[in-house]
Formats: structure tokens, C-alpha cells, sequence
């Protein structure tokens, strides 16, 4: 079960990560920037800005992949990592190529997968 709720997180943020390249890629966002400027009065010399917010780096290598291909895009990126999750150091290595990113930490109280132990939890649970 808890393996069916990690594949699901898994597939969620790639898919997620994707569709970003993709609609970026696109051109799509410059045409709804257009429109935006016009409703709000702006004059089109007035330079709109859009940074992509990449969550929950750090939990799966998946994840990370696809952070890396958003951050090689060039784009501006920030960045949340998850660092109670098993990927957070591949993810601090990815970060440590891309000097430009803006990193976050995700606060993270529990986690989709198991308690290892009483032990392992005392920060948690305050015992």
C-alpha cells in the first residue's frame, strides 16, 4: 500500500514537472502574459517575469531527473527540498551544478513511507 502511495507522488510530480517544460517550450505563457498586461493596463514595454517553482525535490530519482532537465532549460527556478525523503542528496549534487536555482527547505513532518521505529521518530513525537 504504501508503495502505491509513493508511485502515485512519484508519477504526480513528473508529470507535473513535464507539463512545465512543455507549456514553457511552447510559447504558451508569453501569449497569456499578453493578455494579462492588457487586462491590467500595463504597457507592453513593462517586462513580466515567471520563475517556476519546482516541490518536492528529493523524493525519488524520477523527480530529480526531471528537476534537472527544468534547471537545464535555463529558466529561472526555485526550488523546495524534501530532505527527510530517500533522494535529498542527489538532489543537493544536481543543486550544487546550478549556482542560479533558489532553494527552499520543505518542511516535512511525516513522510509516505512507514515509521522505521520509535527511535527513529523521538523529533516527531517529542519522546
Amino acid at each position: 500500500m504504501a508503495l502505491g502511495r509513493h508511485l502515485v507522488a512519484m508519477l504526480s510530480s513528473c508529470v507535473l514537472c513535464a507539463v512545465a517544460v512543455a507549456v514553457v517550450s511552447a510559447g504558451w505563457p508569453i501569449s497569456v502574459f499578453g493578455q494579462v498586461e492588457a487586462a491590467r493596463g500595463a504597457r507592453p514595454s513593462e517586462p513580466v517575469y515567471l520563475l517556476i517553482r519546482s516541490d518536492d525535490a528529493g523524493m525519488s530519482h524520477s523527480v530529480n531527473r526531471a528537476l534537472q532537465r527544468l534547471m537545464d532549460t535555463g529558466l529561472p527556478v526555485s526550488v523546495s527540498v524534501m530532505f527527510t525523503c530517500p533522494w535529498y542528496q542527489e538532489t543537493v549534487e544536481i543543486l550544487k551544478r546550478h549556482p542560479n536555482v533558489a532553494v527552499g527547505i520543505h518542511l516535512t513532518l511525516n513522510s509516505e513511507w512507514g515509521s522505521r521505529g520509535r527511535q527513529h521518530r523521538r523529533s516527531i513525537v517529542g519522546r
